[in-house]
């Protein structure tokens, strides 16, 4: 069965969207359609000209390299080009999204060659992560006015990662009923892969929602407990009480990074820096893959090398404590340990 470019797409796509999230299935229209506008302005032919089997290792190749050599920000919408190579991290991740294209296409008899399977994907760069100290967060909560809306609003955004864990996403989407104020639970429902779980509230976090949800939302005390009272409320609202989204967090932690000076400060870098405070703290691996919503241990098991480098270069009175609710003795008994 021969099928055009654009036909492959279509239904690579069109499956992508009944099991994928919708941010899964813009990054794979991003990513794959940047690689099939490189085949066409290299072959000068319109997509729906260029049949799927013509496509070759070589291909892909001759695209990666042009990836090696492309500037990095180029044509992006905001920010100017930057004379330096994109990273091969974005590479790879280019790649990994091209390799489940053709390995879609194949596995479903629309291509007759596997061709990805000799492809070698570049090497990984091994940048080492700091998680951020304790002084930094400290950085980060002066930059805000907890008796504004906005400051509060993103105090809440803040903590609910370094505190609580959560993705950026999971913040994004968290709805009021999701907040078990009378358990100290936060319900975190369509995570990644679309999996569930609980984590505990801490009691700043709590605060910080309690009072953001009474002054700003005009929720009273009774509606808390009240969980029947909410349908899919979002959590967090813009200025203009529409709900918060990924680029609101995008221009807050841009807007972050400069007045904290923090240069290497990003939204992933809170979940990291929990997830090393954790283990310092004396939280076990199991624990932490569950406190995460990780499928696969392998994953969590990074933050063990993390942790060792927080403790070596912010020394153990300067690493982020979390509350002592994740723990039983050890916060109180830190100083006798190191």
């Amino acid at each position: 069965m021969s099928i055009n470019l654009k036909q492959a797409f279509e239904l690579f796509l069109l499956e992508k969207e009944s099991t994928c999230s919708e941010k899964t299935v813009k990054n794979y229209k991003h990513d794959i359609g940047y690689f099939i506008d490189y085949i066409v302005n290299e072959r000068k032919q319109l997509i729906n000209d260029i049949d799927i089997d013509s496509i070759n290792l070589i291909d892909i190749k001759r695209y990666v390299v042009m990836l090696k050599k492309r500037p990095k920000l180029i044509n992006h919408p905001n920010k100017p080009t930057e004379d330096k190579s994109i990273t091969s991290t974005t590479i790879r991740t280019y790649s990994r999204h091209l390799k489940v294209f053709f390995n879609f296409l194949y596995n479903e008899e629309y291509m007759e060659k596997e061709i990805m399977k000799r492809f070698k994907m570049v090497k990984e760069e091994k940048k080492a992560i700091i998680p951020l100290t304790a002084n930094e967060v400290s950085q980060i909560d002066k930059v805000y006015n907890p008796k504004s809306m906005i400051g509060l609003r993103n105090l809440c955004i803040i903590h609910l990662m370094i505190d609580e864990g959560l993705r950026v996403g999971e913040v994004v989407r968290l709805r009021i009923k999701d907040v078990y104020f009378d358990k100290n639970l936060l319900f975190i429902c369509s995570s990644k892969g679309n999996k569930e779980r609980l984590v505990t509230l801490t009691p700043k976090v709590k605060n910080y929602l309690y009072k953001y949800l009474i002054l700003y939302r005009s929720i009273t005390e009774e509606q808390l407990c009240d969980l029947n009272f909410y349908n899919d409320d979002i959590l967090l609202l813009q200025k203009d009480k529409s709900p918060i989204n990924h680029n609101v967090i995008k221009q807050i932690f841009w807007r972050l990074k400069k007045k904290s000076n923090i240069d290497r400060l990003k939204p992933h870098l809170l979940r990291h820096t929990f997830a090393t405070s954790y283990i310092l703290g004396g939280g076990d691996i199991s624990s932490l893959r569950l406190l995460l919503g990780h499928s696969d241990i392998k994953v969590t098991e990074r933050y063990l090398h993390m942790s060792n480098t927080l403790f070596l270069t912010a020394g153990k009175d300067n690493i982020y404590r979390l509350d002592k609710v994740f723990f039983k003795r050890f916060y109180d008994t830190f100083s006798t340990r190191f």
